[in-house]
């Protein structure tokens, strides 16, 4: 701001300078080509160039101010997009934190599962060898009969505990590639949140490039004493 102010005052000195000598031109032309011009008629004619450069002045200073304020606006737009983009990503930084702490969660879970599971076919097959033990121990063929129905009943048991375990093996594993194949679309989607922010501060970037070249001209304008352009 500091800056503008002191190159707005530099211009209206120029300016002022040059209006002033173009008027005593003016003044010293008329005086040496009609000598008979009365003082009363130089005095109002100071007077008109004097009112037409305070006019001149406040309309370069109303324009100044005008292109100030939009420049001004225009930041504040982008600033404000670019925050809004970067509020996106972290939401989607913190959902996909989320997602994968689910995961994991629900992984401990099966793994848990599966070992109780586990522990649970190593003591159905430690009551088989036992009942085996017993079976070759025994000499009554009584037990042995008996025996031979518990095994069997014990061996279809665990045939059936084994055709579960393979059961919930294959759903873990579909499981656990359904929430891969989910965190795969969550970073990507992370990736493409961050490439719109880059996106978006590069075009921030350039409009400032472009409003500040756009100033620059209007600037050059006025101190070649062209009337300024409107903003587009």
């Amino acid at each position: 701001a500091a800056v503008l102010e002191r190159m707005r005052h530099e211009r209206s000195r120029q300016f002022l300078g040059k209006v002033f000598s173009a008027w005593a031109r003016a003044a010293l032309g008329r005086i040496e080509g009609e000598e008979s011009l009365s003082k009363l008629a130089l005095l109002q004619q100071r007077d008109n160039l004097a009112a037409e450069l305070r006019a001149a002045r406040a309309a370069n200073e109303a324009q100044i101010r005008k292109l100030e304020k939009g420049l001004l606006d225009a930041r504040l737009e982008g600033r404000s997009r670019v925050a809004e983009l970067e509020h996106d990503v972290r939401r989607a930084e913190l959902d996909s934190q989320e997602i994968i702490r689910q995961v994991q969660l629900e992984a401990d879970e099966k793994r848990m599962a599966e070992a109780r599971q586990y522990q649970l076919q190593i003591v159905e097959l430690q009551n088989t060898l036992r009942l085996e033990r017993l079976s070759r121990d025994a000499h009554n063929g009584r037990i042995k009969g008996e025996l031979g129905v518990a095994y069997a009943a014990e061996a279809r048991e665990l045939e059936v505990l084994r055709q579960e375990h393979a059961r919930e093996q294959a759903a873990l594993a579909k499981t656990r590639s359904q929430m891969e194949t989910e965190i795969r679309r969550l970073q990507e989607a992370r990736g493409a949140l961050t490439g719109e922010t880059s996106a978006a501060a590069s075009r921030l970037e350039s409009a400032d490039a472009a409003a500040a070249e756009w100033v620059t001209e209007q600037r050059r304008l006025l101190r070649q004493g062209s009337p300024l352009q409107l903003v587009q």
